[in-house]
């Protein structure tokens, strides 16, 4: 051992900039031969949700196609403690939902006490969610306000998701927080259909995405469950345009069961980003695009929410007005791919 050997932990961050910095296309040449790889750590929310089988639909994708990439997938367990991972240098890239990165950036709750330093650059929008409140059948709950006027017991997103922050800055904006607060159950989202089935839950927030499907635990609750659609009173709805949320009127998609929903109904929105690590080879940001925009069909064989790589410019509807990864910026600017946030960062 030299007088400079350290010992100790090992930040990935340190690895990634002396590794991932010589470029996919010259890796297996520059790292020593056709087997040197460069291993990207994922956080990725946690297990059973769509971040989750989405960056595991990533995995199989560049599994099969590159030569070059190890895609590692873990479940922090939720979108602020990815956002600690990768400022953490645990991990080098991460899901999330868009508002809760916002307030990572700017320092905010749960950030407050204890901020991050940055986190880190857009790469590609993956999923957006269409949110909406859900009910047991047999609770027969005329409206959500109802529910609180009974002190149902409700189930608003894991404590340690992103989405249960959004959930409660838009019942603060709508007045509503003091009511429901108390009456919230905190559970792992696979827990959900068991605990609904025990009683233990009768009014939940569920989610579409992309318009497309179901998340895996709401799969399971929908094959377990007689639920259906509650509505939302018009004060909940003030306070999602007043605060971060985009809403939005959809139809209701994914459920195998009649949710007894109205033909369109009103939902708050969010779009979830992947953002990867400012020392990551943008070679390596940009093969990632590559992979979601060649092989496309066969993410969404894996997990069908995944927005459709067919045309790039959609994995950007998720974006808001911070930095993109170099990586990012040069393969969108190489598609003609004009970035506009859609995401309005309130």
């Amino acid at each position: 051992m030299t007088d400079d050997d350290t010992t100790g932990p090992v930040d990935r961050r340190n690895v990634l900039k002396g590794a991932a910095g010589l470029g996919v296309a010259g890796l297996a040449g520059c790292l020593g031969g056709d087997d040197e790889i460069v291993e990207i750590v994922a956080g990725c929310s946690s297990r059973g949700s769509t971040s989750f089988s989405s960056c595991q639909a990533m995995q199989a994708v560049a599994d099969r196609h590159s030569e070059n990439l190890e895609f590692t997938v873990t479940a922090p367990g939720g979108d602020p403690a990815s956002i600690r991972g990768l400022d953490e240098g645990e991990v080098d890239l991460y899901t999330s939902g868009s508002y809760i990165v916002q307030q990572a950036a700017a320092g905010n709750d749960p950030f407050a006490d204890d901020p991050v330093d940055g986190v880190g650059g857009m790469v590609m929008s993956y999923i957006t969610i269409d949110m909406y409140m859900m009910q047991k059948e047999e609770a027969g709950y005329e409206d959500f306000q109802d529910a609180i006027d009974q002190e149902a017991d409700i189930w608003g997103f894991p404590a340690g998701w992103g989405l249960r922050r959004l959930f409660m800055r838009l019942l603060e904006e709508a007045g509503m927080r003091e009511e429901v607060e108390p009456l919230l159950q905190d559970m792992a989202a696979e827990d959900v259909a068991g605990a609904l089935e025990e009683d233990r839950v009768e009014v939940f927030t569920g989610y579409g995405n992309s318009g497309v499907g179901l998340a895996g635990w709401e799969v399971e609750v929908d094959s377990r469950v007689d639920v259906e659609w509650l509505e939302m009173p018009d004060r909940y709805w003030d306070g999602v345009e007043a605060g971060p949320a985009l809403l939005n009127q959809i139809p209701p998609y994914g459920w195998e069961q009649d949710i007894n929903s109205p033909d369109e109904f009103n939902a708050w929105v969010d779009g979830f980003n992947m953002y990867a690590d400012e020392d990551l080879s943008s070679d390596v940001v940009y093969e990632l695009l590559e992979l979601a925009t060649e092989y496309p069909d066969e993410l969404r064989d894996a997990e069908p929410n995944w927005l459709d790589g067919n045309d790039p410019e959609n994995l950007t509807v998720g974006f808001w007005d911070t930095e993109l990864h170099p990586g990012a910026a040069e393969f969108f600017d190489d598609h003609d791919v004009d970035i506009s946030p859609a995401i309005d960062p309130r």
